[in-house]
């Protein structure tokens, strides 16, 4: 595990798609194949992460890393699209279509480390699969977050948003309300937005189902630690 060191002499690089703390993104061209291209933020631990989960199912791996113009550059396939997008198809195929996805999350948390940013945007559709992406805040386990970094407001665990010391059923509590989402299509916590989003002092969103609400509430008092354990509950 290290920098890499390999210049990306056929990369071009196109527009940009996004701008963020954990880094910028464009489109971009590589041999011939259209790309994503991420340059990660300063104290993004996301090559790490992507180099210690070489081989995990159901998560996106990068078609290659290098430099380019002397800037680390992860190179990724292009995607149709997200979850968010692409929620209708998602509805449509069952949470059956997300069983890779949900080995990974497991074998991501066997591996010691935590996603901490599960939400439909970061779960993309790449040939016909529904795959995990963005590892720019993950970190190991038993690691406190110093920069104040969490996952999306809408998807967070109270855990997360409070800076208190996260585990894999922060992740896992992500994961639920992801997968309701690509059941029913909604949101949970429709009604707050912003700072009350932040400050919420509820764990449970009310727009769950009830299944969906009984998972949470057993999380930490012997109920459903895996990510397969919980797609295995929901589809029953």
């Amino acid at each position: 595990m290290g920098p890499v060191k390999n210049e990306l002499k056929d990369l071009s690089v196109n527009t940009l798609m996004h701008d963020g703390e954990n880094g910028t993104m464009f489109n971009g061209v590589y041999h011939e194949l259209d790309v994503v291209i991420k340059f990660p933020g300063q104290g993004s631990t996301e090559l790490e992460a992507l180099q210690r989960m070489r081989g995990v199912p159901g998560i996106l791996h990068p078609l290659v890393t290098g430099l380019w113009h002397s800037k680390t550059a992860l190179v990724f396939p292009l995607a149709m699209g997200d979850l968010y997008g692409l929620s209708g198809a998602a509805q449509a195929e069952g949470l059956g279509a997300f069983r890779s996805m949900c080995e990974g999350i497991d074998e991501i948390h066997a591996r010691g480390w935590l996603h901490r940013d599960i939400h439909p945007g970061n779960v993309l559709r790449v040939n016909n699969e529904w795959l995990l992406s963005d590892f720019g805040i993950a970190r190991p386990m038993g690691k406190t977050s110093r920069d104040g970094s969490h996952g999306l407001l809408r998807f967070a665990s109270l855990n997360q948003l409070k800076s208190v010391k996260e585990n894999q059923e922060d992740d896992l509590y992500s994961l639920v309300l992801t997968l309701h989402f690509a059941l029913t299509g909604k949101l949970p916590w429709k009604d707050l937005h912003g700072v009350t989003l932040f400050s919420r002092k509820q764990e449970i969103p009310p727009e769950l189902s009830p299944r969906h609400r009984k998972i949470l509430r057993q999380m930490g008092h012997g109920g459903a630690v895996s990510a397969l354990s919980i797609l295995s509950i929901l589809s029953q």
